[in-house]
């Protein structure tokens, strides 16, 4: 991509710095810089780099004209005590969308609740056994926002979207608070600063947590967590927001960096899912100006021209057999068609129902099934096919192996003998004229003598036309 304007990637890049951050107010005679916040550190892209601090200002000066603020250490995040009303609730996956106060702190808030609800030694939140912190989890949502029907209903764990999708924040909530202490556990902190951070920890807690991280079946669950991570494509740059709270941003930075490059790489994606999907795998970098992909993210966008330049077959039956899935199946090495997991909608955020982006009607549910299970009986009767063949086939075998040492006798006593009469052969005909079991070794018999008129006629030392066979027949003597 081309190299975007630096002035343009400086307003880009205020606008990223300066979410989440807490404002503050200037004395009125900073300029146009802008400063970047860290753990309580600051840094300042003006003046030599020898910055002096006033005395009694606070402010760091960089040339004795121009003034950054001090920024304050960001504040610990705390759940409000009041009841705010939601006024609407996005129908696909129970996401807050108005006001927008609420909207905007609704997944610190979760956050919050959560840390001060469950412990950080909590293991497999969503556990049957556990339904009474699930329970719990969910009452104190219900205190905090007021939902309007049908998202009022605090007892209903399945079917109400606000709760769905709340219960789908906490698990990674969880997990994040989990690896933001064990970073600190890793560099040593002591139990006085983590007490600090998270005041509901104790020291008891926090022993155990240490205790638990230095365990090897830990370690080895952290290890599958990263290879299982290694699997995702590419990394996306949504944050703890999510698709929702990024849209309003994308906008505004779309816009900003169409006004150079014309085109943006997401625009001919017309597809929400697909054009959010590669939107969120790009990212400016600050330093050259470029437009950056994430690692496979071009493997994706090849797949969906190719698949789509297939009109025949860029739609299946099932509604999830899309051209994007495809792609996605394609890249990760999965059959085509392969079905999404369930509950799974990949490019549609946290808590989206899976019903509602893969509807499918009754009649289409059903000749579905039946198409699948037309193939599934074809492929078994040729599984089936193919191995009473083999069974044939190794049944022969065996038989012929069996007769073959009482053959070569019989036909080497006849030899012997002078060659009397026509040279014995293995009877290998069904016998008809009784249903007993078949004998254990085959009988060695002279072919008939053709001239003979019949049974009643047959000459001595002849075999009758009906005889027993290595199958079935009369026993030696019957």
């Amino acid at each position: 991509m081309g190299v975007t304007p630096q002035p343009v990637i400086d307003e880009v890049m205020a606008n990223e710095l300066t979410d989440g951050c807490d404002e503050e107010e200037n004395d009125g005679t900073s300029g146009d810089e802008t400063t970047s916040v860290g753990e309580g550190n600051e840094t300042t892209d003006a003046g030599d780099g020898n910055g002096t601090t006033d005395a009694g200002g606070g402010n760091v000066t960089t040339d004795g004209n121009q003034s950054k603020m001090q920024w304050k250490e960001r504040h610990r995040n705390t759940l409000k005590t009041s009841m705010e009303e939601v006024y609407e609730v996005d129908h696909g996956s129970g996401e807050p969308l108005l006001p927008e106060t609420v909207v905007a702190g609704y997944d610190n808030d979760l956050g919050c609740i959560l840390r001060d609800t469950v412990s950080i030694n909590e293991m497999n939140m969503r556990d049957p056994i556990k339904n009474h912190l699930v329970t719990l989890l969910i009452t104190k949502l219900h205190k905090r926002f007021k939902f309007l029907e049908p998202y009022n209903d605090e007892e209903d764990l399945t079917s109400n979207l606000v709760n769905t999708h709340a219960l789908g924040k906490f698990s990674p909530d969880l997990s994040s608070w989990k690896s933001r202490l064990r970073k600190m556990a890793s560099e040593g902190v002591d139990f006085f600063k983590v007490h600090k951070a998270f005041p509901q920890i104790t020291e008891e807690e926090w022993r155990i947590f240490k205790d638990t991280c230095a365990q090897a079946e830990t370690k080895d669950t952290w290890q599958w967590g990263l290879d299982m991570r290694a699997k995702n494509i590419g990394c996306h740059n949504l944050g703890s927001q999510g698709y929702f709270h990024m849209r309003p941003k994308w906008t505004k930075e779309d816009s900003l960096i169409k006004h150079v490059v014309k085109t943006n790489p997401w625009d001919e994606y017309e597809d929400q899912r697909e054009h959010e999907f590669i939107r969120s795998r790009y990212h400016v970098d600050h330093k050259t100006g470029d437009l950056v992909m994430c690692e496979n993210i071009e493997d994706v966008m090849k797949e969906m021209k190719t698949v789509k330049s297939q009109s025949s077959s860029s739609q299946g039956s099932a509604p999830w057999d899309t051209p994007f899935n495809r792609a996605l199946n394609k890249v990760l090495g999965k059959p085509l068609d392969k079905r999404p997991k369930h509950g799974r909608v990949i490019a549609a955020g946290n808590g989206a129902r899976w019903d509602h982006y893969y509807q499918e009607g009754k009649d289409q549910r059903k000749e579905r099934k039946r198409l699948a299970q037309a193939s599934t009986v074809e492929e078994i009767d040729k599984i089936v096919d193919e191995k009473t063949r083999f069974l044939i086939q190794d049944e022969l075998t065996s038989q012929f192996q069996a007769i073959l040492p009482t053959m070569v006798q019989s036909m080497k006593n006849w030899y012997d003998g002078g060659q009397q009469g026509s040279c014995p052969i293995p009877n290998f005909g069904m016998s008809n004229s009784n249903n007993e079991a078949p004998l254990n070794s085959p009988t060695m018999v002279t072919p008939p003598n053709i001239d003979a008129p019949g049974r009643e006629d047959s000459l001595a030392g002849t075999t009758p036309s009906s005889t027993h066979s290595i199958i079935s027949g009369m026993p030696d003597g019957g």
